[in-house]
């Protein structure tokens, strides 16, 4: 009977602890073989980086914002890249710098934003403006790493820190400065100044102005043209555009946007996906996504499919 007991006791051991995975089941993890390696985990993607120049803001305006062969409608917050335009169709819309300042286009006016790439500071920044009128103001003085200028009709507007407007009126420039200096000279001269690193200019201050046409640009340059530096009226003092060069940005306005929109070109895919990702907005195959919403599908309805992209 000792005998028998003792080798029934362990069976009956190894029985209920059989019995227990079954009634309470565990998850064991099992170690990769000797010679099989571990599989890792594939990393979710990073967001892409955007090297933003500006921020759109609408003012309850309209605009349209083209990259590449995409355009689409404009919304508030959305990231400007090297290359876009900006182009306004109602009202007054904004370029904001974050901490440093902002442009206000009117109605009409058609921009397109190119980095310079003379610097790694906050503001390096140029504006090709092809029509309308826009003033610009910066709340603080640029660094030596920094550079903001200002291109219509061959004539260039160079900036460290004021309150200044260019008006394009045919092939006509007219630079008015609102507060401190401008440096005006022509893109045929800052081109040159890439060898010599001399420029020919023409110094504007607070209160001064400055026309001239692409004609008169090339047949005299913008050295003899010195004369035709004026002093503003009142009735030009009075515009509100000149008002904005010369008073002082609210320092919450010029705050980087927490949730900025990203303005990409999507690569289509026709799916019939039914889980549809919130949009917010498209045109001609672009889309506006939130940074928080990268791993995401994001898709537009094109009869009964969607286009998608992640």
């Amino acid at each position: 009977m000792k005998h028998m007991f003792r080798y029934t006791l362990p069976l009956f051991l190894v029985a209920f602890l059989g019995a227990g995975c079954a009634i309470f089941p565990r998850v064991v993890r099992v170690p990769p073989a000797p010679n099989e390696p571990a599989v890792a985990q594939s990393p979710q993607p990073a967001p892409e980086e955007v090297n933003s120049i500006a921020y759109l803001k609408l003012n309850g305006g309209a605009a349209s914002v083209t990259r590449g062969n995409s355009t689409a409608a404009g919304a508030d917050d959305v990231e400007l890249e090297s290359g876009d335009r900006v182009q306004v169709t109602s009202g007054t819309v904004s370029l904001i710098y974050p901490n440093a300042g902002e442009t206000q286009l009117d109605t009409g006016s058609n921009v397109t934003i190119v980095s310079d790439g003379s610097g790694t500071g906050s503001v390096f920044a140029e504006l090709q403006v092809a029509s309308g009128e826009v003033w610009t103001r910066f709340e603080r003085l640029l660094g030596t790493d920094e550079h903001f200028s200002v291109q219509a009709n061959g004539v260039v507007a160079t900036v460290r820190g004021t309150g200044f407007g260019v008006l394009v009126d045919g092939d006509a420039v007219d630079v008015q400065v609102a507060e401190h200096s401008v440096d005006v000279t022509s893109a045929d001269d800052e081109s040159a100044a890439t060898q010599s690193q001399q420029v020919n200019a023409i110094h504007l201050t607070e209160g001064q102005g400055f026309r001239i046409t692409r004609t008169q640009l090339h047949a005299l340059g913008i050295v003899h043209a010195k004369g035709d530096v004026r002093t503003l009226t009142t009735l030009e003092r009075s515009r509100k555009e000149f008002k904005f060069g010369s008073l002082t940005i609210p320092r919450e306005r010029l705050v980087r946007p927490a949730n900025p929109v990203r303005l990409q070109a999507a690569s289509i895919c026709l799916t019939n996906i039914s889980s549809v990702a919130r949009t917010y907005g498209s045109a001609d195959g672009a889309d506006y996504q939130r940074p928080d919403e990268y791993d995401s599908v994001v898709c537009v309805p094109v009869g009964s499919l969607v286009r998608c992209r992640r």
